[in-house]
């Protein structure tokens, strides 16, 4: 049983989503623009800083490797799929990116790029008490997977270093990302994936919004910021997520065994319009669905790439 964040985060949501997108494999036809542009974002990160671990600090190389990413995953993002454009365009993913790359210009000579896009695959042992408590989990194998942004040295300490986009304010994120289960997550797997355990998740978060005119109908100029903030993570925390964690998956483990897949009707609108809501609101028997709108496609694995996953254990 392979669970990662994404997975997980679903699930807590809403158990029918979870059976619809990472069972199933449905998603809808009609795409969303903050996850392209999400996605385009991450897209030119991962081409920057793999471009600066690989040749060093050459501002026109490596600016050019995460231009070419960014736009390969921004058409990606865009195949099969129809979209309601608004000011999440590539070309204001482009000036953002440049606008990055100065407000961070220190960095060089400061941080020292260890790897992006780092894959992991971590084994829960379960102990005797646990395997007792949660029944689902207590024959099988349950898997972290997750793959962290970026690996850096700071001062000479390791930081797990974490992207987001963001249309909100910057202050209220870093308050609810500081709570965040894939940050703690990921802290914890990068103490054992890591050459020595992480002072902390080191979060980077760009924001971009823009206000439309209610006269013309058209986007104003955008709104570009940006935000680091230290979040550091204590071992009661990691205690709890890992709690948390092991009671979702023997949940998730229960949903399939029993073929009980029950709607969370307060999710039906958190953060905008589920994707699956034409789905749900047929309310006919699991299965006899009319999936006009929708494609089928291979369920998210975050283990899907060109590098073979780091391994350990989680006791």
């Amino acid at each position: 049983m392979n669970i990662d964040n994404t997975k997980r985060g679903t699930y807590v949501r809403c158990h029918r989503q979870y059976y619809l997108d990472h069972i199933k494999g449905y998603t809808s036809q009609y795409g969303s623009t903050a996850l392209r542009y999400g996605s385009t974002w991450h897209g030119m990160k991962e081409g920057y800083y793999a471009a600066i671990a690989k040749e060093g600090w050459n501002k026109t190389t490596v600016i050019t490797a995460a231009i070419d990413k960014g736009k390969e995953v921004w058409e990606e993002e865009s195949i099969g799929k129809q979209f309601n454009d608004d000011y999440r365009t590539l070309e204001n993913c482009m000036l953002s990116f440049a606008m990055f790359v100065e407000h961070f210009a220190g960095d060089e000579g400061l941080l020292e790029v260890i790897e992006p896009e780092v894959p992991f695959k971590l084994k829960f042992i379960l102990s005797p008490s646990e395997k007792g408590v949660f029944i689902y989990l207590a024959a099988m194998e349950l898997f972290f997977t997750g793959k962290i942004d970026l690996e850096i040295k700071l001062n000479g300490r390791y930081w797990v270093t974490e992207d987001k986009t963001t249309g909100q304010s910057l202050g209220l994120q870093s308050e609810r990302l500081g709570r965040s289960a894939q940050l703690i997550g990921y802290y914890t797997a990068g103490g054992v994936i890591f050459p020595e355990p992480p002072e902390g998740v080191l979060l980077t978060m760009h924001q971009l919004n823009a206000y439309k005119s209610k006269v013309t109908g058209n986007y104003g100029n955008p709104k570009i910021d940006f935000k680091r903030v230290p979040q550091i993570f204590s071992e009661a925390d990691k205690e709890s997520w890992r709690l948390h964690f092991l009671a979702t998956a023997d949940d998730i483990v229960k949903s399939i065994e029993t073929n009980v897949w029950d709607k969370n009707w307060d999710a039906c609108y958190t953060f905008g319009r589920c994707p699956y809501y034409n789905l749900c609101s047929q309310n006919v028997p699991l299965g006899e669905e009319n999936l006009e709108g929708f494609i089928t496609r291979e369920p998210w694995d975050v283990l899907k790439g060109r590098k073979e996953p780091k391994k350990g254990e989680l006791k």
